[in-house]
């Protein structure tokens, strides 16, 4: 379309375009079913902060994919390092033994091996094809300008709109456990417990999500999750000492991780809720909340 060389497609631009729209498919999967969860640990720990990594994460890839798929001759370099960034990224999954690169969003679980072979694959495909060897396009036509400019929109507009985060609505009781509530309940939810110190529990983004009126306001509150390792040493030392210093518990479990096994094994005295299993918590357990009539006095991560 804005490219239409005289000598017809060749194996170095279909190889391109083929690449973009792996690519493309890829940032399309996460853009509409993942969460920053799906991100490996060294993306998502990155200083802006999880949800706005994944934003920007798909933006990149696709104001880079959909641009070379109409583009191919200008843009393959930048396909190629796309992909060079995924092979770097994949390699160190593959030596902590993940079991999925998150590529595809957590609905389409992939080995990072496979991936890599994938990206690997299609990376040194470009090169041995040497694209840079291809005629420039021809100068002066300028009707690529419209698609592309859209594709960019696009890429940069949809991971900030598309994406919700939160409950919109209020908190409400029976909001997470009840059928009949007519609440849509988010993708994913990205909640920063230390900001819900000096706030009463039923304020605070837990809230939205599980009804809180039926556990105690004074009380120890604890976000787990039953296959977090953490979570799992943590219980047991609370357990240990809650002999000599009994305290009033509230559990709250978070959803494990799909397809690992149970960790936790044992854990002191106390009451139990469970979050909804469909939403993916972007947050590191276990957290400690210590409340005092009702109100969140401190919020704490637990260190190894």
């Amino acid at each position: 379309m804005s490219e239409s060389p005289a000598r017809g497609p060749s194996a170095a631009l279909l190889l391109v375009r083929l690449a973009a729209a792996w690519i493309a498919l890829g940032a399309l999967f996460k853009l509409f079913v993942g969460s920053p969860n799906d991100l490996p640990p060294m993306v998502r720990e990155f200083v802006l902060g999880p949800t706005l990594t994944f934003r920007l994460a798909i933006a990149i890839e696709l104001s880079i994919a959909l641009p070379a798929l109409l583009l191919p001759r200008r843009l393959w370099g930048l396909v190629a390092l796309q992909l060079g960034v995924f092979c770097a990224i994949l390699v160190p999954l593959i030596a902590s033994g993940a079991k999925s690169c998150g590529c595809f969003g957590s609905k389409v679980p992939i080995p990072p091996w496979v991936m890599l072979l994938v990206d690997g694959g299609l990376l040194a495909a470009i090169l041995l094809a040497r694209p840079w060897r291809l005629p420039r396009p021809e100068r002066g036509d300028l009707r690529f300008l419209v698609p592309l400019a859209g594709a960019l929109l696009f890429a940069w507009i949809a991971p900030f709109v598309l994406i919700a985060t939160g409950v919109s609505l209020a908190p409400s009781a029976g909001a997470a456990t009840s059928s009949a509530t007519p609440r849509e309940l988010p993708r994913f939810v990205d909640w920063k417990p230390e900001q819900w110190v000096g706030k009463p529990i039923g304020e605070t983004d837990l809230a939205a999500l599980l009804d809180v009126t039926p556990y105690p306001g004074d009380a120890t509150w604890v976000l787990y999750s039953p296959t977090c390792e953490h979570c799992a040493a943590y219980l047991r030392r609370m357990e240990a000492d809650f002999a000599s210093t009994p305290k009033v518990y509230v559990f709250v479990k978070l959803p494990g991780d799909e397809g690992s096994e149970p960790a936790v094994d044992v854990m002191p005295p106390g009451e139990h809720a469970e979050l909804p299993p469909q939403v993916a918590y972007v947050i590191t357990p276990p957290w400690e909340l210590t409340l005092e009539g009702g109100i969140v006095t401190a919020a704490v991560h637990p260190e190894d």
